[in-house]
């Protein structure tokens, strides 16, 4: 008898296995940090890297940069224009007065704000033209105060004085709008005249409306406006100077428009400094 068989072995497999291998083990750690440091009036950002240990529990400094600033080198704001009727503006001219006066060995007093402005700093900054007056004398400053109110600081960081006179005009003023007011209306009629005196045409131009006025203080003030103009029935001749469209009746022509300034210098006389004619 014939057979077959089979031989089968078994065999058993005990994988080895490394935990070593599939550990993944934090020894070192990196931190990165951005701190702010202050001292006094003087503020530090600093960029820090600090390196840690965790075997050996040992901390290392990889990397620090730091930059400084004070408070005064924070970002500046615009300036803009404020009354200068308010209880800061007045109070920060009289301290500027007093400044001045001690700067300068004078005893001025003040005799009006003109113009004020304002600026945010690390405080305040109020930028102002004051009218200053010690006997028969008088002079234009502009003179910027700073003022910080946590620290109650006041300082006159810049000035500049200037003597009224007929001879020296500086324009120091800030230029305003303002109303048609009666001085203003006396400059428009004497722009008109200085206008038909130096224009061709039959008829007397007259003006119909006024729009953007504005003044500026110089040794004086200067007045800027546009006027518009219309044709009147009046013939353009000496007759008609001083007259407006009240006494001159505007005829049925084209509008015209007139850029003028005007200057009184030191409050006597007046002359037509600019005058532009434009369709």
């Amino acid at each position: 008898m014939t057979g077959t068989g089979h031989l089968v072995t078994w065999v058993t497999y005990r994988p080895y296995v490394d935990l070593a291998s599939l550990l993944c083990v934090t020894t070192e750690v990196n931190y990165l940090l951005t701190l702010r440091i202050q001292r006094g009036q003087e503020t530090q950002t600093c960029a820090v890297n600090v390196l840690f240990r965790v075997l050996t529990n040992d901390k290392e400094l990889i990397q620090l940069i730091c930059t400084s600033r004070t408070k005064r080198d924070v970002p500046i704001g615009a300036p803009k224009s404020v009354d200068v009727t308010s209880t800061d503006v007045q109070n920060m001219a009289s301290f500027a007065v007093t400044s001045l006066n001690g700067l300068q060995g004078t005893q001025n007093s003040l005799d009006q704000v003109l113009s004020a402005k304002t600026q945010v700093v690390s405080g305040m900054n109020y930028m102002l033209t004051l009218r200053l007056r010690e006997g028969y004398k008088s002079q234009l400053c502009e003179v910027t105060v700073w003022y910080q109110s946590w620290t109650n600081t006041k300082q006159v960081t810049d000035h500049h004085c200037f003597p009224v006179s007929k001879r020296s005009a500086p324009v120091l003023g800030g230029v305003e709008p303002v109303h048609l007011s009666a001085p203003i209306q006396q400059a428009v009629s004497f722009a008109e005249d200085a206008l038909n005196g130096k224009m061709n045409s039959m008829f007397r131009m007259v003006t119909e409306k006024v729009d953007h006025v504005t003044q500026q203080v110089v040794a004086g003030i200067k007045y800027s406006f546009d006027l518009h103009l219309v044709a009147s029935s009046c013939m353009n001749n000496p007759d008609g100077n001083g007259k407006g469209i009240s006494d001159c009746p505007a005829s049925n022509s084209t509008p015209q428009i007139a850029s003028c300034k005007k200057a009184n210098i030191a409050q006597n006389g007046t002359e037509v400094e600019d005058l532009e004619r434009r369709r």
